[in-house]
């Protein structure tokens, strides 16, 4: 198997069926034994240079997007599945999927299926702000897609690696380093963003509106919390 599957095609190829493999077994509710293997024969794959090749991120992306019905619930699911494998190029590939759900609910123009680095992230939330969330108020789902997007990013990308030195950057990312610098000035205007988010969303719902009770959760129980933890400032009290 690892001999076989030596092209780019080819890699991408079984990373498309592994996906699609997995998707159909959601309903089942458990891991069938297929899809382990193919997962297992995925992450053993050694791809060497090419886990920094943009030309594989962005052919693998590209590929899952465009073949796999790769909206909604099956982009978060297939994202959080990739990030948790042992593989560096999945890796990267689940956080340019981030960027293209986010850039879907935005309306920008999409970008090259690509990495993107967290002052890139943060102009995102720019066209996300209290005015763009407030006109999306009677679509729930949308913000909730929305959210659930950056606390993907905010758990794979901001919390993973806030205060890493850029050597270690540069020992685990390698040309990639830059995409995964976090400030604490970012994770500030990041933080900044949940609390005003928050604010809107409790002004909009109320006590006994369920909708409006899990948006709010979902900032102030998984988001805000997580941010809290690799504060810096609080550290040193």
């Amino acid at each position: 198997m690892q001999d076989f599957f030596v092209t780019l095609e080819q890699y991408s190829w079984l990373t498309r069926i592994t996906v699609a493999t997995d998707l159909l077994n959601i309903p089942q509710r458990y891991d069938s034994s297929l899809v382990s293997r193919l997962s297992s024969c995925l992450e053993a794959l050694e791809l060497g240079s090419f886990n920094f090749s943009p030309l594989v991120i962005n052919n693998i992306t590209k590929h899952l997007i465009e073949d796999l019905p790769l909206q909604g619930v099956n982009l978060l699911y297939v994202i959080k599945k990739l990030a948790i494998t042992n593989s560096k190029i999945l890796y990267y590939v689940a956080v340019s999927l981030v960027f293209v759900g986010i850039e879907a609910i935005t309306g920008a123009s999409k970008s090259r299926y690509r990495l993107h680095t967290v002052d890139e992230f943060l102009k995102y939330l720019e066209v996300l702000n209290i005015e763009h969330l407030h006109s999306e108020r009677h679509n729930l789902q949308i913000i909730y897609q929305l959210l659930k997007l950056l606390s993907l990013y905010e758990n794979m990308v901001l919390v993973r690696h806030f205060g890493k030195q850029h050597a270690d950057l540069e020992s685990e990312h390698k040309c990639y380093a830059n995409f995964f610098r976090v400030s604490d000035q970012q994770r500030m205007a990041f933080q900044l963003w949940l609390e005003k988010s928050s604010s809107l969303v409790r002004l909009s719902g109320n006590d006994r509106d369920v909708d409006y009770l899990i948006l709010a959760d979902l900032i102030e129980v998984d988001m805000l919390p997580l941010l809290d933890d690799v504060n810096p400032t609080e550290d040193l009290l």
